[in-house]
């Protein structure tokens, strides 16, 4: 639904050139991570392409919203076990989205400091996320970097945390 009162500035227009290239680059990068067994390429037939911000935004929040695989199961069933990670999405998964989630709602420059996504992913790696084990939040935070996903700028004397695009 259109807001009239939502003005389109050149501001406005760079954000969304911003996310349609961010979104490229978040199912280039983690697409397999974050929807595993996707059908989706960045060439190709419309049916094969990603979905657009919005429906790649929407899986973002219902990934961040899950809780994670319990690492040590109650049950020793391989059935069971199978039965439950086809639903379940692993920690990386959630921390990766609950990640992404942060950098694009922090409007308009898509940038946080480097502590603060350390907190985010802290705070939700506290809410019971931490099945895997300490420093899951650390490892997805330079996992994303390595992919070239995410950029840590150092300079300016505060590290800065924003999409590498």
């Amino acid at each position: 639904m259109w807001n009239e009162s939502l003005y389109v500035t050149t501001e406005f227009e760079r954000a969304c050139s911003f996310l349609i290239s961010t979104q490229s680059k978040i199912w280039s990068t983690v697409g397999e991570l974050i929807m595993p067994g996707n059908p989706f390429t960045m060439s190709g037939s419309d049916r094969s392409r990603p979905p657009r911000a919005k429906e790649t935004i929407a899986h973002l929040h219902t990934l961040a919203a899950q809780d994670p695989i319990p690492t040590s199961p109650s049950t020793s069933s391989l059935s069971s076990v199978a039965a439950v990670s086809a639903q379940s999405p692993t920690t990386q998964q959630i921390l990766t989205a609950h990640l992404l989630l942060a950098l694009l709602e922090a409007a308009p420059h898509f940038a946080l400091s480097l502590a603060r996504v350390k907190e985010i992913l802290g705070a939700k790696e506290s809410m019971g996320v931490t099945a895997i084990g300490s420093g899951a939040a650390i490892r997805v935070l330079y996992g994303c970097v390595a992919k070239r996903l995410i950029r840590i700028d150092r300079g300016g004397g505060e590290q800065t945390v924003r999409f590498d695009v």
